[in-house]
């Protein structure tokens, strides 16, 4: 993980590239400082249509669809959540792993 020029930008790189919506990816970059409270409320939300919940206030860091989530809004290219399905297992855990951090901090 690096930071580029932006401050804020957290940039992955990926050990094998990820193919979403016909789209090859070999980073991954997030801007995670500039998530606002609706963007936590639309994941709630999102996550509540979808069954799955409730999260618990506090306990959000333990619940990955969560995290995904948290990682889609904050991904400056269109990557939604079920992207992160197709990673492979080490690229998944340094995304899970930056976001719970993140999160925790």
């Amino acid at each position: 993980m690096s930071k580029e020029n932006n401050e804020n930008l957290v940039v992955i790189k990926l050990k094998k590239p990820l193919d979403y919506n016909g789209v090859i990816y070999n980073e991954i970059k997030m801007d995670l400082e500039n998530l606002k409270g609706k963007d936590v409320r639309d994941i709630k939300l999102e996550l509540a249509r979808r069954k799955i919940g409730p999260i618990v206030p506090g306990a959000e860091i333990l619940s990955e669809d969560y995290i995904l989530g948290i990682a889609a809004k904050a991904c400056t290219d269109p990557i939604g959540s079920d992207g992160f399905d197709h990673l492979y297992i080490k690229d998944y855990n340094k995304v899970v792993s930056e976001v719970s951090a993140f999160l925790r901090a």
